[in-house]
């Protein structure tokens, strides 16, 4: 019930993402193995401690009581430690949320990671997440067994000083404290000790999951290059292209020739493979027949941006989006911002500005833009889009493709509505896919 309600948490749009994913997958173990288990073990060792005190007061009511005062001591550390114990906890848990987000956001980005060559720059920001969570789990780990030897240490003292006063108190009649009890309460008593002991540990390990459970490598070299190796007045050259699935052609015989700086709008019914086509230009996918070539050799990662309805974000700034961590200037910056229309929407200060949970302080079209200018910082040569419009309403629509439209860069784009006549007022090449291949219209 614990992770339903959690992971049903995390439909409400205030409550991030990362969090959600931190709670149910990391956090799962841990709160499996440090409470409900020691929960379980708690309660049994309860009434095996209750049963053995009641005895050890029956054999001699002074002596068992000094006993059961000086095992009391046990607990001592826990709860001296509890609050830190609990602090330790938090910032673990905080390092760990941290180290889930950016897993999160290298995998949601990876086609981006890898079209802009910061690969060595992510897994670089991984595994500093990773060593400062690994130090935060060490740290807690330390301390609480710190607590747990300081828990043993008392727990020998409450064994031997209770025998030491029972050999003192022998000698007052009144107590009738002999040999035989102080041996038997020594045997007996241990049981006592050895259970609080326990219940100290157990204790210890729910504390560690307070904070947790009231929750609201070699890289390779980081080149830092991402830039084109083609020539930006080189053309693409489609020829022959074919897909198939489950044995099915999708299409076929796909030809087409894309001279530098030109647009193609590429549209077509549901289900021809419009997006398939795009996946296999950006090699997502093979072409069962065909090639898909510049003039002088096959398309690179880094030739291109692929650009889709859903655009990744990270939480960060907009300068960071735009950067991807490598070295560009504001100024740059600031260029293709003001190119893409950002500057003019969010204002001063518009790299400051703080993107959170994955984009949703955003709107669609605004992520369109910062997409694009992430091409136009780089100079790609070619500009894969699929559907990006299609969630905008008319005017954002136009309005994103009049700044396609005088990208200086080749522009493929998958479209199912768009405003034709303003395509053709800008030199657009519209082309329909079927099954038997690409037409212009």
């Amino acid at each position: 019930m614990f992770f339903k309600t959690k992971f049903n948490d995390s439909f409400n749009q205030t409550v991030e993402a990362s969090d959600a994913i931190n709670t149910v997958s990391n956090v799962a173990k841990q709160i499996e193995q440090q409470y409900f288990s020691p929960v379980f073990m708690m309660a049994q060792t309860a009434v095996a401690v209750i049963t053995s005190t009641v005895f050890v007061l029956k054999t001699n009511l002074v002596l068992g009581f000094i006993y059961i005062m000086l095992s009391t001591l046990s607990f001592l550390p826990s709860h001296i430690g509890k609050n830190e114990m609990g602090r330790f906890a938090s910032r673990w848990s905080l390092a760990n949320a941290k180290l889930v987000a950016i897993m999160k956001d290298i995998f949601q980005g990876r086609m981006e990671i890898r079209n802009f060559n910061v690969k060595a720059i992510f897994m670089n920001k991984f595994a500093q997440k990773l060593n400062h969570e690994e130090a935060k789990y060490q740290k807690m780990t330390a301390f609480q067994y710190l607590i747990q030897f300081c828990a043993w240490v008392f727990a020998i003292v409450s064994f031997f000083l209770p025998i030491i006063i029972g050999i003192a108190l022998s000698h007052v009649p009144a107590l009738r404290i002999t040999p035989s009890v102080i041996i038997t309460l020594m045997l007996t008593a241990d049981s006592v000790v050895g259970g609080i002991r326990e219940l100290t540990s157990f204790q210890s390990m729910i504390v560690s999951t307070n904070k947790l459970r009231t929750v609201k490598l070699d890289f390779g070299p980081n080149h830092g290059n991402d830039q084109p190796k083609l020539d930006v007045n080189q053309g693409l050259n489609i020829s022959h292209l074919a897909a198939e699935r489950n044995h099915k052609v999708i299409f076929k015989n796909v030809n087409l020739k894309v001279a530098k700086n030109k647009k193609v709008i590429i549209t077509g019914p549901s289900g021809v493979g419009k997006s398939t086509l795009l996946d296999m230009i950006a090699g997502q996918l093979t072409s069962s027949f065909g090639s898909v070539r510049f003039e002088d050799g096959s398309i690179q990662p880094q030739d291109f941006v692929f650009i889709s309805q859903s655009v990744w974000l990270f939480d960060g700034t907009i300068r960071d989006n735009l950067t991807l961590y490598q070295n560009y200037s504001d100024q740059q910056l600031e260029k293709v911002m003001t190119a893409v229309g950002l500057n003019q929407e969010l204002g001063h200060h518009a790299l400051d500005f703080k993107i959170i949970n994955n984009g949703g302080n955003v709107s669609g079209g605004q992520a369109q833009r910062i997409a694009i200018a992430r091409g136009l910082l780089r100079k790609k040569p070619i500009f894969i889009l699929d559907e990006i419009t299609s969630s905008l309403d008319e005017k954002r629509a136009d309005e994103i493709h009049q700044l396609i439209y005088h990208l200086p860069s080749i522009v493929l784009e998958v479209a199912h509505n768009f405003n034709v006549k303003l395509a053709h007022e800008n030199g657009v090449s519209i082309y329909h896919l079927s099954s038997k291949g690409l037409k212009e219209i």
